[in-house]
Order: C-alpha cells, then structure tokens, then sequence
C-alpha cells in the first residue's frame, strides 16, 4: 500500500468493516458471525490477509499485513436482529 489513493481506500474498507462488526455486536450476533462478516466484505473489496478479532466489547482490524489497523469499541449491547437490518 504505497500510494494515498490505496490507504483511503483501505481506510474506507477498514471504517465499513468497523461499522458493520460494531452494529452485529450490538445488535446481539455470535463473535464468529461478526469475524465471518468483516472478513468477507473486506475480501470482496479486494482486500488480501485482513485479519480481524471481536470480543463482546471490542472490535480489531487490521489490513495491509497490519500497516492499517484499529480497534472500535462497543458500549452498549442487547439482542435486536432489525439493528443489523
């Protein structure tokens, strides 16, 4: 990832994945459905080795062979399925 057009890129992959694991866990998904679901939307965007890591509190993303990474905590939690809708 050598030039800005990549990062943003990457850092736009990086945000949705974020998102998207972030709203599953308040919403009340399985860790490994969060992990699955983050993995796959940043493969289909092109991303190659993203590795990713959800606990009930904290999502962990890294792309790029952890060039680019970040972690998006989770503060509230309960069981609503319409949330990830």
């Amino acid at each position: 990832m050598s030039d800005k057009k990549n990062i943003k890129y990457y850092q736009e992959v990086l945000d949705v994945c974020l998102i998207a694991g972030r709203l599953m866990i308040e919403g009340g998904s399985e860790m490994y459905r969060v992990e699955d679901t983050m993995l796959r939307i940043s493969r289909n965007a092109g991303v190659h080795d993203p590795q990713v890591f959800a606990t009930p509190t904290s999502v962990i993303m890294s792309l790029d062979g952890g060039d680019l990474s970040r972690i998006e905590r989770v503060k509230e939690r309960n069981i609503n399925l319409e949330l990830v809708d």
